[in-house]
């Protein structure tokens, strides 16, 4: 009896300790693969197919319905007729490839010059007033060699070209008179005087999307948390210069997806409404046009959370609007006091910086969260998913589960 106890013991333990390395390895390898998916479509949307996310050559249509298709194979519902809300906007686009040469030199878009987002076209040769130092001031004028610039029309001195130590690219609705050129101070040697530029920037008209979906709640599905992130970048200069945008905002609409995969197996006790913005780079103007017309009524709506910058985590996070909502910041760093999720949360104010505040605005509860870390590549060229450390990806994503799942 005492040898047949201790084999039967024995066999259970073994059975055990392996039922418990097979749950690990199921737990382990579900985390894995969750990392790898989220890594897959930060690559995906940041690949040079979607052209930046930005309005030429169709990259904010591809990443929107990108978007749409990953939402439909998740099990999400469209918020009303249809996946996505389209709005107009007018933007200043740079279809062909800027070029510049100083001294003779040619200089490289993107990586070495920038042309000023509102410019308007300019083709010709310049010259630096021999009174201007270019290496000594950040900011001159020259002077057109034969002719005065005629920009639609009007008289103009020139051009302006600014001497930047980070090239960081934005957008802009309109065209301003005197073309500007932004030039890193690497590509500048001494002596540089004379400029000869083509740029031809197109003032466009253009439709784009917000995407949204939804998951019914189980209890109580009129009321509604809404998590979302903003989809579009800054585009390109020509074909084959772009901004990939991995970090800003690749990141953020990568865990929104993962965030609608799991809710969608799991729904939570309010519905949850899935919003990927087109047009923040370019003003806030998909929020803000939600925000006007929105797919539920915004006194529905119990709390929104926008992701942002989601790519490193190393430093922790900040939260914005943590200061208007003390209560329910209180109850995030308790969260993360409990799961150890990040190495901090930083309170930060109220703050007109991305896609929570039309809604903030409109008396709608809201955080807008960034992760911290990384070197720094932000509106460049060089903000490209091998970059990223995705070292806050898994905190995370608890993180904001845990506070949602706990309205």
């Amino acid at each position: 009896m005492q040898t047949y106890s201790f084999c039967y013991s024995k066999a259970l333990v073994l059975r055990i300790f392996w039922i418990l390395v097979i749950l690990f390895s199921v737990n382990t390898s579900g985390k894995a693969q969750d990392s790898a998916r989220f890594a897959a479509s930060i690559r995906k949307l940041s690949s040079k197919g979607m052209a930046g996310r930005g309005y030429l050559f169709r990259g904010h249509r591809k990443a929107a319905r990108y978007i749409e298709l990953r939402f439909r194979r998740a099990g999400l519902r469209p918020a009303g007729r249809s996946f996505l809300q389209e709005f107009q906007i007018t933007q200043n686009l740079f279809p062909s490839r800027p070029k510049l040469r100083l001294n003779g030199r040619k200089l490289r878009p993107g990586r070495d010059f920038i042309p000023g987002p509102a410019s308007p076209p300019v083709s010709g040769s310049f010259r630096l007033d021999s009174s201007q130092g270019i290496l000594n001031k950040n900011v001159a004028l020259l002077l057109k060699d034969k002719e005065a610039f005629k920009p639609n029309g009007t008289s103009n001195p020139g051009l302006i070209l600014r001497r930047q130590s980070k090239l960081t690219h934005s957008l802009s609705e309109n065209q301003s008179q005197i073309p500007e050129i932004l030039v890193h101070e690497s590509a500048l040697q001494k002596g540089d005087s004379v400029l000869k530029v083509s740029i031809s920037p197109s003032l466009r008209d253009l439709n784009t999307y917000n995407v949204m979906g939804m998951v019914r709640g189980t209890a109580e599905p009129d009321s509604f948390l809404v998590l979302c992130a903003h989809y579009d970048h800054l585009g390109s200069l020509g074909r084959n210069t772009y901004f990939p945008g991995a970090n800003d905002n690749a990141s953020g609409v990568a865990m929104l997806l993962e965030m609608a995969r799991a809710i969608a197996k799991k729904p939570l006790r309010y519905s949850v409404l899935f919003v990927a913005f087109s047009g923040e780079e370019a003003g806030l103007l998909g929020s803000s046009f939600m925000a006007e017309n929105p797919p539920v009524p915004l006194s529905n709506i119990r709390f929104l959370f926008n992701l942002d910058l989601l790519g490193f985590g190393e430093k922790g996070a900040t939260v914005v609007n943590a200061t208007v909502h003390p209560k329910e910041f209180a109850r995030l760093q308790e969260i993360n006091a409990s799961c150890h999720c990040l190495p901090e949360i930083k309170a930060r104010g109220k703050a007109a910086n991305s896609d929570h505040y039309p809604f903030s605005e409109k008396g709608v509860p809201a955080f807008f969260m960034y992760l911290m870390g990384g070197p720094g590549f932000y509106h460049d060229i060089d903000d490209k998913p091998k970059t990223l450390s995705l070292k806050g990806f898994r905190g995370t994503f608890r993180l904001i589960m845990d506070f949602m799942r706990g309205f």
